[in-house]
């Protein structure tokens, strides 16, 4: 999925709101935007609901894969 600058900015500026995270460059594969949360619950949800293909667990520095993941959708 593309997007323009500002809906990408927009999407960046609420993810920040949503976790109180600045943003950071994660990479697992390719730098990507990253945000940090300690509330599982929201990591979770957003993962789910952005069909991402999983979340990063720093406490038990392990990977956990979203069951709700659909590679044929793409990432949002």
């Amino acid at each position: 999925m593309e997007y323009t600058e500002e809906e990408y900015a927009d999407l960046t500026k609420k993810f920040c709101d949503l976790t109180g995270s600045p943003i950071f460059i994660g990479v697992y594969g390719k730098p990507e935007v990253s945000f940090y949360t300690k509330d599982m619950i929201l990591a979770l949800r957003l993962a789910k609901e952005y069909n991402q293909k999983s979340i990063w667990d720093w406490e038990r520095s392990s990977e956990i894969k979203n069951k709700y993941y659909d590679s044929s959708k793409g990432n949002k």
